[in-house]
């Protein structure tokens, strides 16, 4: 008599246990405070780990400590030929649904990409942006002069 061997019938079950777990989200690398020159290309980042993978969001922070709607998700932001009017304050926030929200604030400053230089006599005063005009009295003269808002004035 020939015996058959059946193969699934000596069948054996295994559990496997499978332990999920989550990670808080941490922010790994954020870009830094920047100045940059108007018409130039920036990148901004702002990376995180945590698990599940955390998703990035990017808001502009008004005066009044408000953010605006989301302009951008992921994890690096690309402004090409950016101009004056991106001056101003982000924040990024990295949130994974584990644990609270992580955010960094910082700002960007957007510098004109001409320059004037007045020189008066033995003084020179440069600014750093071809902008709004403002006039300043010099002796009597007015001498006409634009300027960026956020323009630092040097006196050489």
């Amino acid at each position: 008599m020939t015996k058959h061997y059946h193969p699934f019938k000596h069948r054996r079950y295994v559990t496997v246990n499978v332990l999920l777990f989550s990670v808080p989200v941490r922010l790994t690398n954020v870009s830094p405070d920047q100045t940059v020159l108007e018409g130039s290309n920036v990148i901004l980042l702002c990376e995180a780990t945590g698990r599940p993978t955390p998703n990035i969001t990017w808001t502009r922070v008004f005066e009044d400590y408000r953010n605006s709607k989301i302009l951008h998700q992921g994890s690096a932001w690309v402004f090409v030929n950016i101009s004056r009017t991106a001056s101003g304050t982000y924040r990024c926030t990295a949130d994974n649904g584990f644990g609270n929200p992580v955010s960094q604030v910082f700002r960007v400053d957007v510098t004109c990409k001409y320059f004037a230089c007045l020189i008066i006599k033995l003084m020179s005063v440069c600014f750093s942006c071809v902008c709004p005009v403002i006039k300043h009295k010099f002796r009597h003269n007015i001498i006409n002069v634009a300027v960026n808002p956020y323009t630092t004035l040097t006196m050489l």
